[in-house]
């Protein structure tokens, strides 16, 4: 029975760690990235089943060594961009096609949600193993 209740805990543990995770390497990216300049030179809608739509930018801007210009995708709130704005990104010299964009989509409210999902499951899990214990079931 207690194998049951561990992997209740370890599966909402996963994605709560995916969502660390890739926020970590966004705050990576952004901290230790150089800042630059794009314009968006392609915009996508992009509806998402049971929630809302988000616009897929491609995003062209110059790397501040050479001079060469790079494309890259990020995803942004819908509307917020149109083509021809100019963006600020931000990326790491040694892998310029991935690019974090300022003002772009966040994982604030997944951390916010998979924190509260993980927390949820730890307290029936306690519950469940007074139950258990007690035999009030």
């Amino acid at each position: 029975m207690y194998f049951v209740l561990l992997f209740m805990v370890l599966f909402s543990a996963v994605p709560l760690a995916v969502t660390i995770f890739r926020w970590m390497k966004l705050r990576a990216i952004k901290r230790r990235g150089v800042k630059a300049e794009g314009r968006v030179i392609g915009k996508f809608t992009r509806a998402v089943k049971w929630g809302r739509a988000i616009d897929k930018l491609h995003i062209e801007y110059r790397d501040w060594a050479p001079g060469q210009s790079f494309r890259a995708e990020a995803f942004a709130p819908l509307g917020k961009f149109e083509v021809g704005d100019t963006v600020t990104v931000y990326y790491l010299p040694a892998r310029p096609g991935k690019i974090v964009l300022a003002g772009g989509l966040g994982y604030g409210p997944m951390l916010l949600f998979f924190t509260g999902l993980f927390l949820f499951v730890l307290f029936a899990v306690y519950k469940l193993d007074e139950m258990i214990r007690t035999g009030a079931y």
